[in-house]
């Protein structure tokens, strides 16, 4: 090569290209253009180590864009909950009581994206509620998370990627998703609360809405039993 250089010996050389296409293309992100839903759940400053675990939680699952058919794991983005990942001692709802462990407070974070997901119209593949009642959302609306196998997951159907952001400030956990305007619905969220044996209970359902905001369409979610 360098005496063909060298002499001025050009000669057209063929070479193999192997052409790799981006997992996410330009066109893709462009479809994202406007916000499907939000919401939002107070909590308390005044415990600095939860707060830790919810800004740690809330950064961990932000900034996602959620391909056609992919499944979001809120388990896998935050990793394990330990000391060595930065979580800290905070109260946590463990067999039914209110005792500190590490990585108390993730689950408000998990519960308000839960809700957001619902306003959304992504499909839940996963989901449980805590066994006590939560303070920051009402039965049927919470999303309890554990490293012991108990994780949030849900799938975008849409035809578009959807993009996930998750805010902290002054007390308030936001998060937001984001879509296509086709994508977009008019949803409510239904909770028949109940009792069995004895327990506080409730049913979840997801109610879509036409212009008018007439019920066209309801949507099982899942079943919650709270000890009292």
């Amino acid at each position: 090569m360098y005496d063909a250089i060298k002499n001025k010996d050009y000669k057209s050389i063929d070479l193999k290209v192997n052409i790799k296409e981006p997992k996410i293309s330009t066109e893709a992100v462009k479809s994202v253009n406007t916000l499907l839903a939000e919401f939002s759940t107070k909590f308390s400053t005044k415990d600095s180590n939860r707060v830790t675990n919810v800004v740690l939680s809330a950064k961990a699952t932000s900034d996602v864009l959620l391909m056609p058919g992919e499944e979001f794991s809120y388990n896998n983005l935050t990793g394990k909950r330990t000391t060595s990942n930065g979580y800290k001692d905070a109260p946590v709802i463990i067999n039914g009581k209110l005792e500190q462990d590490v990585g108390g407070g993730v689950c408000q974070v998990s519960s308000t994206l839960f809700n957001s997901v619902l306003y959304s119209g992504l499909d839940v593949t996963s989901r449980r509620n805590h066994s006590l009642k939560s303070s920051y959302v009402s039965i049927g609306r919470d999303a309890m998370v554990s490293d012991g196998g108990s994780d949030f997951r849900f799938k975008n159907p849409y035809s578009h990627p959807v993009y996930i952001k998750n805010t902290v400030s002054n007390g308030v956990i936001t998060s937001k998703i984001y879509g296509n305007t086709s994508d977009k619905k008019n949803i409510s969220i239904k909770v028949e609360p109940y009792t069995t044996e004895g327990l506080d209970a409730a049913k979840t359902y997801i109610e879509y809405k036409d212009s008018n905001g007439k019920v066209i369409r309801t949507q099982y979610i899942s079943n919650s039993v709270y000890k009292n």
